[in-house]
């Protein structure tokens, strides 16, 4: 009986379990391939909602990587300012960003004051009383230590080689002669860098001052010539404002309105001289042949000229075309 029991269980799972090809694929209850029939059905496009959802994950993104930039740039910062601290024991901080260091024993103190974006910027350092200082790299990179180059620094303004070898009665001999303080000062190593620099830029000046003054005569030369094209210059402007003076008078004599005003003048003169003749006549001054001949002169004019104003005057273009002008 348990062995029957055991069949017929077995028999129940073997129902149940689908029954596979011996090519490994699935099939349907009517034994065809599953995935014949057709590609599988394409998914629904995203929500509003999802939309909505997706915008609000790329900004969280874009922050934290911005979160972590900032994040290695305090740590790089930190570090070095604990460099700072660790290779110069006797530096004092001022404020979270400045820090001084005393000098021994020089009376010297230098100030190391940390932008806010260091180490993206240099350090600003300066020495109290002033002094020079080496120009620091920009931005700071993070193989440099700042307390290591700091030390370096410190080292060499406060160690003296020359004064380090001497005994004390060389020290005391020295403080006490004016002359040996000079030719110790003059021996030190820095003095003569400074004093060779110094001999460097004499030597360049007086190289520099030599070429100028094998340069003047050529200088000269070009001075004179370029004095004698200026004078030529002015002269040919004087003759040129000269000629467009008189072609301006020439073309006012020749305008429009210029010759109307020639010819009304003209008539008035005309009118007032044969006035003149007649009131002469009248009062005896002169024969009647000698009157009607001047008289008959002058009014010819006056007519010649009245008829010139009358033709102008009717039609403008006539002297718009003589003298080349629009109308």
């Amino acid at each position: 009986m348990p062995s029957f029991g055991k069949s017929k269980k077995t028999s129940q799972h073997a129902a149940q379990e689908p029954q596979y090809p011996s090519s490994g694929v699935p099939q349907s209850s009517n034994g065809s391939n599953s995935y014949s029939q057709g590609p599988p059905p394409v998914p629904p496009p995203p929500s509003s909602q999802q939309q909505q959802q997706q915008q609000q994950q790329q900004p969280l993104s874009s922050s934290a990587s911005s979160t972590s930039a900032a994040t290695a740039f305090q740590e790089r910062r930190r570090t070095q300012i604990a460099s700072l601290m660790s290779y110069n024991p006797t530096i004092q901080s001022l404020t979270p960003t400045t820090y001084v260091l005393l000098l021994p024993p020089t009376p010297l103190s230098l100030t190391i004051h940390l932008p806010a974006n260091f180490p993206a910027s240099s350090p600003q350092l300066s020495l109290s009383p002033p002094g020079p200082l080496p120009i620091q790299p920009s931005p700071w990179p993070d193989s440099i230590s700042l307390g290591r180059w700091v030390k370096d620094l410190v080292a060499q303004l406060t160690e003296f080689p020359e004064v380090d070898g001497m005994t004390e009665q060389q020290v005391e001999r020295c403080l006490r002669d004016e002359d040996e303080i000079e030719t110790l000062f003059e021996s030190g190593h820095r003095v003569k860098g400074v004093r060779g620099v110094w001999e460097e830029l004499l030597q360049g000046n007086e190289v520099l001052a030599q070429k100028n003054l094998a340069l003047q005569p050529r200088l000269e030369v070009a001075t004179a010539s370029v004095t004698s094209a200026q004078e030529v210059l002015l002269s040919r402007l004087e003759a040129f404002d000269a000629a467009s003076k008189t072609r301006d008078l020439e073309a006012q004599r020749f305008a429009p309105e210029t010759t109307l005003a020639l010819l009304k003048a003209r008539l008035a003169r005309s009118d007032a001289t044969c006035e003149d003749a007649a009131h002469a006549f009248v009062r005896g001054d002169g024969d009647l042949e000698t009157f009607l001949k001047d008289y008959r002169t002058v009014r010819t004019s006056y007519h010649l000229a009245a008829a010139k104003l009358e033709i102008l005057e009717r039609d403008p273009r006539v002297l718009n075309a003589a003298t080349g002008t629009a109308s």
